[in-house]
């Protein structure tokens, strides 16, 4: 009697411990990947987004292994490219696509697209889309399908050209551009050009090799930014190196090395696209670098390389005096 009863027991205890694993075996094929998906945004929502990715990760693993419907695993991306847009990586714009690939009805909650850089980076994919579809320049196809070039050889300017749709009704346009090491992004207008609006970035932000970030943006006629391409916390990225094989040119094919002279601001008159672009950093000015740069930038280049030659001892000069003026200890040689 007394084995029947542990026998009993034993079964008992068994039963008790395999029930919850033969419910969660019966679970609907879609369950436990929408269980994580939620558990992952409710994560999101109260800032914790390490945790967020790595529920939403484990969501779309789970997803897969079970073969869910692609409304679910579409939805599912969808919420790791906000999360990553949270935490500022570029894979972002990757999930967007991803799960526009997957279901293209299925579009991220309008609660989550009230943050500008969530917003702006959808925005962007939805761009892209309509740019192949169309196979127009709408997203310019000298660059690779990107408004800006990818890569730019250091010293020379880089060229954005954006056209928006016109239900966007888009009356101005600004590249906001940060450069390599700097905390800030500075405004660099865009100007009516071709069927669209384009500029070049001045030499100031390309003097020295590393990552150009910008992201472009466009106001209506009230002022409220309607379309962009990028964010702050997903920018374009310009790689600007020591040495391309052939220089990103202008839209004429024109070179866009930077003066001789360049740590003097002058204007791009040579080209339509930047009438005159405000310098943003303060630069020395000396009369015969100022004619030098003058000189070239009117495609006058032997009248520029004979300022050039005989200017550069005002040059030299000039950075001396100003050198003096910082530290009026510096010895006068």
């Amino acid at each position: 009697m007394y084995r029947g009863a542990v026998v009993w027991a034993a079964s008992v205890a068994v039963g008790v411990t395999l029930a919850p694993l033969g419910a969660h075996a019966q679970l609907p094929p879609d369950d436990r990947p929408r269980i994580l998906d939620a558990e992952g945004m409710a994560a999101y929502e109260q800032g914790a987004y390490d945790d967020a990715a790595t529920k939403l990760w484990r969501a779309e693993s789970a997803c897969e292994d079970r073969v869910c419907a692609p409304s679910i695993l579409a939805r599912i991306l969808l919420h790791r490219a906000i999360v990553s847009v949270a935490r500022k990586h570029r894979s972002a714009i990757l999930l967007f696509k991803a799960a526009r690939n997957t279901d293209p009805t299925v579009l991220p909650e309008p609660k989550y697209l009230e943050n500008p850089d969530v917003q702006s980076a959808f925005e962007e994919v939805l761009l892209s889309e309509r740019c192949a579809a169309a196979r127009t320049a709408e997203c310019v196809p000298g660059f690779d399908g990107h408004p800006v070039p990818v890569k730019q050889e250091v010293n020379h300017r880089i060229p954005v050209y954006i056209e928006f749709p016109s239900e966007f009704g888009v009356v101005k346009a600004v590249v906001y551009v940060r450069p390599n090491r700097d905390e800030l992004y500075h405004a660099v207008p865009l100007h009516p050009a071709g069927h669209g609006y384009g500029a070049l970035i001045p030499c100031d932000y390309v003097e020295v090799t590393g990552d150009v970030a910008s992201y472009i943006r466009g106001y209506d006629g009230d002022g409220k930014a309607v379309a962009g391409v990028g964010s702050e916390s997903v920018p374009l990225i310009t790689k600007i190196v020591d040495d391309l094989d052939v220089p990103v040119t202008d839209f004429k094919g024109r070179s866009l090395r930077c003066p001789s002279c360049a740590w003097f601001p002058t204007p791009d008159s040579h080209n339509e696209l930047t009438p005159a672009p405000p310098p943003i950093l303060p630069r020395v000015r000396s009369r015969g670098c100022a004619a030098c740069s003058a000189a070239i930038a009117a495609d006058d280049v032997p009248t520029g390389l004979l300022w050039l030659s005989a200017s550069f001892t005002a040059c030299a000069l000039a950075w001396r005096r100003r050198r003096r003026r910082r530290d009026p200890t510096a010895a006068p040689g």
